[in-house]
């Protein structure tokens, strides 16, 4: 175990950025995998919400399926995959260092209880925006409706070619009434919807969640690190969070500072420009926790890298 010490905010910057220099193309293949997991998550989590509204329009099936749905591909699936990931870039900085194995089941349940941090602030948000799997829902049906209009259009003018009886005519007049009953019936509900929106639960639930993740960089992801890094003594979930809490110690908003200024660099890269994103942002990005930790916890000194 290495000896720890305070962390300024020139210090972790350069690690992360020594460390992204010289490890940028293995940063730029685990960028890959998590990229690719975002939007997952999203379709995942909105379709898991839509389809448990259902016909019915049940709001609070929808939002807790919705909700769920998140709490366990991240983690399950995106947090520990993104752990073993960062950690391959501290393996690689030493040289091909081994890692702990048999650990997934201690890195789930880290991420469970990191996750539980947010689920106040994600249920506020949700309290705030009720009825958004409502709407997508009527949007869905809306979709299916003007595509049976369309249908029926089609075989009004072929009956017309055809010289079909009248009935046939006027079925299909009549069932193009009712549907357009219907589409109307559901853009005026998806108007209201729109004013349930409720901007106080939603300021909460952001702040929340804000609050949140602060408060997991003070822990989770030196914890994850610790648990995988053979160096040291995380045996357990318990004894992990401990250790987390001693790297980051008299470091924190150092540590905030650079994540914020990563977060800011990859954003707009990404969303200015796509290529340097793709090629220089996210890559960077990817570097960011492997970086801190080696610097936080001696290892990779500015001057060293």
């Amino acid at each position: 175990m290495s000896q720890l010490s305070h962390r300024g905010f020139s210090q972790l910057f350069a690690s992360v950025w020594n460390t992204f220099k010289s490890n940028y193309l293995l940063c730029l293949g685990i960028m890959v995998p998590i990229v690719l997991m975002m939007p997952v998550a999203v379709v995942g989590r909105v379709a898991t919400g839509v389809w448990a509204t259902g016909d019915g329009l049940n709001v609070l099936a929808g939002q807790t399926a919705s909700i769920a749905f998140w709490f366990f591909f991240a983690s399950l699936i995106m947090s520990p995959i993104s752990a073993y990931l960062f950690y391959k870039i501290v393996r690689r900085v030493r040289h091909g260092s081994r890692s702990n194995k048999g650990l997934y089941g201690k890195i789930v349940a880290l991420m469970m209880l990191g996750n539980v941090c947010l689920l106040p602030g994600v249920a506020a948000m949700a309290v705030g925006n009720p009825n958004q799997f409502v709407g997508m829902e009527l949007g869905w049906e809306l979709i299916r409706d003007s595509m049976t209009l369309s249908q029926d259009d089609q075989e009004a003018r072929a009956a017309k070619t055809s010289g079909d009886q009248q009935d046939q005519k006027g079925a299909l007049a009549e069932n193009e009434k009712e549907v357009m009953k219907e589409v109307q019936s559901k853009e005026k509900k998806i108007k209201e919807l729109k004013s349930t929106k409720r901007a106080a639960p939603s300021i909460v639930g952001f702040l929340l969640i804000l609050v949140g993740v602060l408060s997991l960089w003070l822990w989770l992801p030196w914890s994850a690190m610790a648990l995988l890094d053979p160096e040291e003594n995380a045996s357990d979930v318990k004894s992990a969070i401990r250790r987390g809490r001693e790297i980051a110690s008299g470091s924190f908003w150092p540590i905030i500072g650079v994540w914020i200024i990563i977060t800011i660099i990859a954003g707009v890269s990404c969303a200015a420009l796509l290529l340097p994103g793709i090629f220089f942002g996210m890559p960077l990005a990817m570097c960011l926790v492997s970086g801190m930790y080696l610097c936080l916890r001696g290892e990779l000194q500015p001057a060293d890298a």
